[in-house]
């Protein structure tokens, strides 16, 4: 259970409590009842924030304090864990792309991109640090080659060598081909020389890739990957070709629903099996898969061990392994986690903490602590990260700047080549591909609403949001195209961080995006700052909706942005025209609908030019998004009052002109409620569906009622629907603010 117990005067969560069940293996609570049991122990975690609403500092549930400052433009600039410097500068150039950082460990990261395409070129890591031994040693040095659509063909690390191995010549480059729909049908590269065992519990860990020569780093190979696709993008086939380790596998998929029945390698078959929402639930070498009600993996069984998962909003919150007589569990609170390995009896005997630091791309470095019990690793660790173009973790430094661990990757997320700093003895990393987590009992990426299964090269579950893509299978990654796109949500293929120019993601304790900032927080009169705060709005928008069950949680919807906040988006941050335009409201006889799309086409109104209409015709028909948008407006009043919020979704996630996404009719509900003035359900006045759309209904007979309106709030607290009622009298215009966009 989360509270947010302090906001400011702007409604920015200023502390929050966390309290985790005490079951750790209780995996779908019933809160409707008599609600589980809680632990005792309490996480608490803080922020404070400047006048532009950016974080300035951050503690977290282990009372370590992250603070942060920003250059004139509002760009990150410098990041600290407990007054240890760990991002001490970040230069930009005009367009906002990063062009240099300097970390707390004497290293450096240069960007170079391309004058006319803007697309990175060019990613260097050397240590500037002139008291280090390793002074000007070369650590990244990655350069980038592009096809004229954008897709990769090429990638050479100049900080690797080219290795004379078995009679063979082998370089750190990467080569890429691609079909016309730009799906991923050919990689070149290099791997460890080792031969995968199949056995029957498939290569789940990538065991030959990582254990093999691992300690020489001179045996290594070629390799080339082939990848076959259906017209939907499940792959069917596989082709590993190399020296030692060539393998085929071949995919047996279900047209109808694009679920994984089988998959061969050789002699050997391997059987999925998924129920009925088309959630896995057994694998070759988990005998066990189980999801809760909202499609969250919630336990798995590999060798009669089994793992439970809990969640917190969507974004896991727990995990706990029970080994028999040894039990492990890991707490994850936003930026700060829990390891703990407790013994028979219950005591734990062994406890790390990890501190996460990041930047505006990204984890950036971590802080590992050992707080009870020994074992073989350092007691404190420092881990720089050092990532490529797609965030994957490739380099981990310590404080000194000495080589902790080095890993690549093949496209789709398996491990190539590894190698570890045995003098260090650090604890194995856990974040790899894309900088997510590889569970370790399992081998799945945990990312965001899904589990990846990287030798397969395909989710575990179907997207939430595949009707927003209904020509691409559910289970396929990243557009089969892993060397352009990610997908750490598990909702939807996106670009990298890496190009995020300057903003700067916050998440809160349960690891949900809570605000974005970049250079348009300033209110900055730029051409495009409506595009760009469009789809910061629109990911804001998505964590907020995705994330929260709008039926029993609506008062926590706004995880985003403040009502107020959303003032000053409209008025001031989007360039909007300051224009109020009324639009009259057409109620008619009951059983005749008003339909906004039809008004706004045969509408003369001479501000309602055929720009605005095609866009906003596009928005509503296109893109079935909704927003809450009232908590804070009831106290408008009537007769009329400025429909901020519905404008938002629409704005926000189109980018274009809006008026707003709704479509004004009259309901007869008979029978599903006696009407009371603070129960309002769908009966009376005006409500604001919480959901996929946004619903106004007007009860005519009731338009003239003089009765007080009702707060919002308290009808969100009794309104099971998820339905926010306004009880607005007296109605006979709406004002709407007319949006543009600037060319």
């Amino acid at each position: 259970m989360q509270q947010t117990n302090e906001y400011d005067f702007k409604g920015n969560p200023l502390e929050t409590q966390q309290q985790l069940l005490d079951n750790a293996t209780l995996t779908d609570a019933d809160w409707s009842g008599t609600p589980p049991a809680l632990s005792t122990e309490v996480f608490t975690s803080s922020l404070t924030y400047d006048a532009l609403n950016r974080p300035v500092t951050t503690t977290d549930a282990g009372g370590n304090v992250q603070a942060y400052t920003y250059d004139k433009r509002g760009l990150l600039k410098s990041v600290e864990l407990n007054s240890t410097i760990y991002v001490q500068d970040i230069h930009y150039d005009a367009k906002g792309q990063r062009q240099a950082i300097w970390y707390g460990n004497g290293t450096k990261t240069s960007y170079t991109y391309d004058p006319e395409t803007f697309r990175l070129r060019r990613l260097l890591t050397v240590n500037v640090d002139s008291l280090s031994p390793h002074y000007n040693e070369v650590l990244q040095d990655l350069h980038y080659w592009y096809d004229p659509v954008g897709n990769i063909t090429q990638i050479q690390d100049d900080a690797q060598q080219t290795l004379f191995f078995n009679n063979s010549v082998v370089s750190p480059t990467q080569k890429f081909t691609y079909d016309a729909l730009y799906r991923l049908i050919e990689a070149r590269g290099r791997e460890l020389i080792g031969t995968a065992t199949f056995s029957a519990s498939d290569n789940w860990n990538d065991s030959a890739w990582q254990t093999s020569h691992k300690g020489n780093g001179n045996a290594v190979q070629n390799y080339t990957q082939h990848y076959t696709y259906d017209e939907v993008g499940n792959i069917l086939e596989l082709q590993h070709v190399a020296t030692a380790g060539s393998y085929t596998r071949t995919y047996n998929v279900d047209t109808a629903s694009n679920r994984l029945l089988s998959t061969t390698v050789g002699v050997n078959t391997y059987s999925y099996t998924h129920d009925s929402r088309g959630n896995m639930l057994t694998m070759p070498h988990l005998g066990s898969m189980a999801w809760n009600i909202n499609n969250e993996l919630s336990s798995i069984t590999k060798a009669s061990e089994p793992t439970h998962y809990q969640y917190s909003s969507g974004q896991r919150i727990r995990k706990f392994t029970d080994k028999g007589t040894v039990k492990e569990e890991r707490i994850y609170l936003g930026n700060y986690e829990i390891y703990r390995k407790y013994d028979s009896l219950g005591a734990i005997d062994l406890e790390r903490t990890t501190v996460h630091v990041s930047d505006d791309t990204g984890r950036i470095a971590m802080l590992e602590e050992r707080t009870v019990g020994t074992d073989p690793s350092p007691a404190s660790l420092e881990r720089y990260i050092y990532s490529n173009h797609l965030q994957s973790a490739s380099l981990e430094l310590d404080g000194d700047a000495e080589v902790i661990s080095y890993e690549e990757y093949h496209p789709y997320g398996t491990t190539s080549y590894q190698a570890m700093n045995t003098s260090i003895n650090a604890v194995a990393k856990r974040y790899r591909f894309v900088q997510m987590e590889r569970d370790e009992e399992s081998g799945l990426y945990s990312m965001g609403r899904r589990y990846y299964i990287p030798w397969l090269a395909r989710w575990s579950a179907v997207d939430m949001l595949q009707s927003e893509m209904p020509t691409w299978s559910s289970y396929n990654y990243g557009f089969c195209n892993p060397v352009k796109w990610t997908d750490t949500s598990g909702m939807q293929p996106d670009d990298p961080p890496q190009a995020n120019n300057g903003k700067f993601l916050l998440t809160d304790q349960d690891g949900r995006l809570q605000y974005t900032f970049n250079e348009y927080t300033l209110g900055s009169n730029q051409n495009n700052a409506s595009a760009s705060k469009a789809d910061e709005i629109d990911t804001m928008l998505s964590f907020s909706l995705e994330k929260h069950n709008p039926v029993i949680d609506n008062l926590r919807i706004h995880i985003g942005i403040s009502p107020r906040q959303q003032n000053e988006y409209i008025n001031n941050k989007l360039i909007l025209s300051s224009g109020t335009n009324v639009l009259g409201l057409q109620s008619q006889g009951e059983g005749h609908w008003y339909d906004g799309i039809a008004h706004v086409l045969r509408s003369g109104d001479a501000w309602i030019d055929d720009v605005m209409r095609e866009n906003w015709i596009g928005n509503l028909a296109g893109r079935e998004s909704s927003w809450e948008g009232a908590d804070g407006f009831t106290n408008k009043g009537w007769p009329t009052i400025k429909f901020v919020g519905s404008t938002l979704a629409t704005v926000f996630t189109g980018g274009g002109y809006a008026l707003t996404t709704t479509r004004l009719f009259n309901m007869s509900l008979s029978g599903t409620a006696t009407y009371t003035q603070t129960y309002l359900w769908l009966w009376d006045g005006v409500s604001l569906g919480v959901g996929t759309y946004n619903l106004l209904n007007i009860n005519n007979n009731d338009l003239n009622r003089t009765a007080p309106y009702v707060d919002a709030v308290d009808v969100i607290l009794k309104n099971p629907f998820g339905y926010m009622n306004w009880g607005f009298r007296g109605i006979d215009y709406y004002n709407f603010k007319k949006t543009t966009e600037k060319k």
